[in-house]
């Protein structure tokens, strides 16, 4: 038996018929390079983000303010929080909104102002819709 036959032989043919097919996904040379279309996030979805952003310029603005009592930062801090588990727990529906979401709440995580359980809690359970 010649070396050849004694190589093909002992290779299997799987391995032959992987290493020389073309994959089912493969495109034509001059075929374009469809990119997925990106949906824009629902005006719901942008109503809590800019809503958050009020709250968090009013929340940023007590504390700045130096004839703000306690009580007024503290409640301008529970909305903030309030307006922010919204956004948290909003449940994504398309694309567009999974990454407006994603975007807006790693901006904010990289403050370091996601840090509450309950608003991880609510991001890990909207993925789940």
């Amino acid at each position: 038996m010649s070396t050849r036959r004694k190589l093909l032989a002992a290779i299997p043919a799987v391995a032959i018929a992987a290493a020389t097919a073309q994959p089912a996904f493969a495109r034509a040379p001059d075929e374009p390079i469809l990119k997925p279309r990106r949906s824009k996030p629902s005006p719901e979805l942008r109503k809590l983000i800019d809503a958050h952003r009020t709250a968090y310029r009013a929340f940023a603005e007590m504390i700045r303010a130096t004839g703000a009592d306690s009580g007024g930062r503290a409640r301008a801090s529970r909305i903030e929080e309030k307006a922010l588990l919204a956004v948290c727990a909003f449940r994504a529906r398309s694309e567009g909104e999974r990454r407006a979401k994603a975007r807006y709440l790693l901006k904010i995580e990289a403050r370091g102002e996601l840090d509450l359980p309950q608003q991880i809690r609510a991001v890990l359970r909207a993925t789940f819709a």
